[in-house]
């Protein structure tokens, strides 16, 4: 490089002399230029072209003249290219020229270009990701009639070629992708914006905003609609997507394809888990999307949609209601348009309810999507059966048993009428129907299903399987509720052993849930030190794992409940204080779970005296399991009931701790443990987990 960089310093000066009208190196040294390089100075372009001078390092163009004396082959074009990115870094601000002169090198390359299609598809390059043009891409330039002349015989592949011996593109020697140089990208820009190619290119290829816009289709024509199934296919082409967006905004392009790739990159983020970045990513499609058809052209329901799902899955549940209630206006205000789309905005309503712990409203939406996916001319039973079995969801959350397996079973009934059966949606509610029969104490029923479910998921997914490991998990709620306590540690064990297996990806969440179950079988034998051992080892794996907060919650609690009933109140009420804050920032004050943890802490308040503060306790606790669920609803009942009967007990202290002996379990009904010992529903597992 070393005589590269001397050679371009040589000429840099003799062009500087040749400036000034006085004598050069070359002149001062008795070395007189030769009769090329003279003859060269005063060529044209066309004549400057032909003329060759031997150097093995790199191409001597003449800055002095815009233009230059080339040597071009594939190895000194790209010497002169990366050359050129050299000097822009280092040697530009010294020797100007250097820069110059390399730049020409690269032009006149570029207008030795005879092929129009080699022309279009360098055009197209240049508003790409520079560093990696993974073959999908490209090779969908191949595909794109419209970029191609009609009579041309040359395809893409050859049209490569010919860029890639030019040295103006290279390709990976593993793969298929190709990659442009900068250099080469921000001279063809140059070349294309000032106009040089009119005699090539039609008046719209002219245009950045074009090829931006080529681009941006070439890439959204490739990109993976589904990123569930195709993953690792769209983390490669996330690199182009956002370089090609980043080019739109600066140019301020704003077309329907770069909406969609903003769309396609969101579901990606979300489905990964960056649903700060998808955010950005929703809004930004939005925007566009706002800019070319207004604020509510239904096109933006799509997008509304799947970002109010990113919101609810984030826990921020009050923004995906809003969310979804804009999209359902948008929806109301066209009527023309189909209904499944309500149907689906119903669902996710339905969903994000019953997460905020409003069933009711929650119940609501579904019975709507039930209504119109039931009664459209077209009936889709595979969606049918979805809304059945969320009714039975939001049923199921709130203890309504009977309710929850009646929806359960008509989705199955329902779903028997879809021809392509989706087994994993069938084994999921069949699941979901286990965990309600055991809330009804049918657990031999709840049993039977379990185990058919486990024989079909070990035929599909394999022995060792997390999804085999939640049916074992739930079975050991079953056999800890019929009393069988060494098999359901055993179940617990194996289901936590299945998911700390290498080939698995460890879940966290999963692998606390089995722990603290083991605890809560501890707790039912009445061995409150053991229980209190596991479930202080589930608190520290939901701290290590830094995102189940509403695990710890779970943990504080059913730690405080332990240590109720071993009579160390005041430690209690500590851990209890400590996941109502939880609770409180997470699901919000109102939330049915909220209302479970005042409710511990009511309870507690009784057993150290304190009456004044129990009765708020129990009070506040009524109230929002009055307007979550309703005054029916035996949690309501319960806590009415118990106020009474503090207000009977109010001066006898002495009958009250008389009365928590005869009844400890008292201390924990209605609470995440009373769940955890009821079903495996709530927090510790949660319904369908996995499936």
């Amino acid at each position: 490089m070393s005589s590269s960089l001397n050679h371009l310093r040589f000429i840099a000066t003799l062009e500087q002399s040749q400036k000034m009208s006085k004598p050069g190196p070359l002149a001062m040294s008795g070395i007189t230029p030769s009769d090329t390089i003279a003859r060269g100075l005063k060529m044209t372009v066309e004549d400057q072209a032909s003329v060759f001078i031997d150097d093995p390092e790199c191409i001597l163009l003449s800055s002095y003249q815009s233009k230059g004396l080339a040597k071009v082959n594939t190895t000194s074009i790209s010497k002169y290219i990366k050359l050129f990115g050299e000097t822009n870094l280092d040697w530009g601000l010294e020797l100007p020229e250097i820069t110059d002169s390399v730049k020409s090198a690269i032009m006149l390359t570029i207008f030795r270009i005879k092929e129009v299609e080699c022309i279009r598809m360098l055009s197209f390059l240049s508003y790409m990701n520079c560093n990696e043009i993974v073959e999908p891409v490209w090779k969908r330039f191949e595909q794109n009639a419209s970029l191609q002349n009609s009579d041309s015989r040359s395809g893409t592949k050859s049209v490569l070629s010919l860029l890639i011996e030019s040295g103006l593109v290279r390709r990976y020697t593993r793969g298929h992708s190709i990659s442009i140089e900068p250099a080469v990208q921000r001279l063809m820009r140059t070349i294309l914006e000032s106009g040089f190619l009119s005699n090539v290119l039609n008046e719209n290829e002219r245009k950045p905003e074009y090829w931006i816009d080529v681009a941006m289709e070439m890439v959204c024509s490739t990109y993976p609609s589904n990123p569930h199934e195709t993953v690792l296919e769209s983390e490669a082409l996330c690199r182009i997507a956002h370089s090609c967006l980043r080019l739109a905004e600066e140019y301020c392009v704003k077309t329907p394809r770069a909406a969609t790739l903003h769309r396609r990159i969101a579901d990606s983020l979300s489905f990964r888990g960056s649903y700060e970045q998808a955010y950005h990513a929703y809004q930004r499609a939005i925007h566009i999307t706002e800019c070319l058809y207004g604020m509510y052209d239904p096109k933006i329901v799509g997008i509304l949609i799947n970002l109010g799902t990113s919101y609810a899955k984030y826990g921020r549940c009050e923004d995906a209601v809003n969310v979804f209630d804009r999209s359902l206006r948008i929806m109301q205000m066209n009527k023309n348009l189909p209904h499944d789309t309500v149907g689906e905005i119903y669902m996710n309503l339905g969903s994000v309810y019953s997460e905020m712990g409003r069933y009711r409203d929650s119940v609501s939406q579904y019975e709507g999507a039930i209504t119109i996916r039931g009664t459209s001319q077209c009936i889709d039973f595979a969606k049918l059966a979805e809304a059945h079995a969320g009714l039975g969801d939001a049923h199921l959350r709130v203890g309504h048993f009977e309710t929850a397996s009646g929806s359960y079973e008509r989705a199955l009934e329902v779903y028997k009428n879809v021809p392509s059966k989706n087994h994993v949606f069938v084994l999921r509610v069949r699941e979901r129907l286990g965990q309600a029969y055991s809330g009804l104490g049918k657990h031999s029923a709840s049993l039977k299903i379990y185990e058919s479910v486990l024989t079909i998921k070990k035929d599909i997914f394999g022995e060792e399987h997390a999804k085999v490991a939640d049916t074992i998990h739930n079975m050991g709620v079953v056999l800890k509720d019929l009393g069988d306590f060494h098999k359901a540690i055993d179940c617990f064990e194996k289901a936590q052993d299945m998911y700390e297996k290498k080939g698995i990806h460890p879940n966290d969440v999963r692998i606390s849930n089995a722990v603290k179950n083991v605890g809560v079988v501890y707790t039912q034998q009445g061995n409150h030190q053991k229980a209190i051992e596991y479930f202080q080892k589930a608190l520290q794996l939901e701290k290590q794992s830094g995102r189940n907060e509403l695990g710890m919650a779970s943990s504080l609690n059913n730690i405080g409940v332990a240590y109720a009933r071993l009579g160390s109140y005041h430690q209690a009420l500590t851990l209890y204080q400590e996941a109502l804050g939880i609770l409180t920032r997470i699901r919000g004050p109102s939330h049915v779970e909220t209302g479970d943890m005042i409710y511990n802490l009511g309870m507690t308040q009784i057993s150290l005296g304190n009456a004044r503060l129990a009765k708020i306790h129990l009070e506040q606790s009524r109230r929002i399991f009055i307007s979550a669920l309703g005054k029916r609803h035996p949690k309501c009942t319960k806590v009415s009931k118990l106020l009474k009967w503090q207000a009977r007990q109010r001066h006898t202290r002495r009958d009250l701790h008389a009365a928590e002996s005869r009844a400890p379990v008292d201390l924990s009904e209605g609470l995440d443990l009373t769940e955890l010992l009821a079903s495996c529903v709530g927090k510790t597992m949660k319904s369908g987990q996995g499936l």
